[in-house]
């Protein structure tokens, strides 16, 4: 019913838990051609799995905003979005994210991610919405599932 991949994807039962080097987020910053949101966002999760702290910021716009339900505005830019996983990752060195599903309809991608190896807490499942505009994510909110 749907061929156009960039237009709907759906995994179901997606478990992902691998480390992969990223240059960057965005083709299009390195010469390249446009990716699908899906890839955009694929990108930035390889790159918090991996811990590569200089691809992360160059999976956001310049403006994006970074909200998570319970928290607020987490960070608006580029910038506070690397402080902060900078100083997650110094604080939770045993910190992983794994990809449990993943619905990419357009520019929206919406992720259901579990995060295990923060003190206090066994596993967390998170549903996290991405908006992707021109290659980069200009919108990223989260809430506890």
């Amino acid at each position: 019913m749907f061929n156009d991949s960039s237009l709907f994807q759906f995994t179901s039962g997606l478990r992902r838990s691998y480390v992969v080097r990223t240059a960057g987020c965005s083709r299009r910053e390195e010469g390249g051609t446009v990716s699908s949101p899906s890839e955009v966002v694929q990108r930035f999760i390889d790159a918090v799995i991996s811990r590569d702290i200089g691809s992360i910021p160059k999976c956001f716009s310049t403006d994006a905003v970074f909200t998570a339900e319970g928290v607020g505005i987490v960070g608006t830019g580029r910038e506070e979005i690397e402080s902060y996983y900078a100083a997650g990752f110094e604080k939770y060195p045993a910190m992983r994210v794994e990809l449990v599903n993943r619905l990419a309809i357009g520019r929206v991608v919406v992720d259901h991610e579990s995060v295990t190896g923060v003190e206090n807490i066994e596993a967390a499942e998170w549903i996290w919405v991405y908006i992707v505009e021109d290659d980069l994510i200009t919108t990223m909110y989260g809430v506890p599932a």
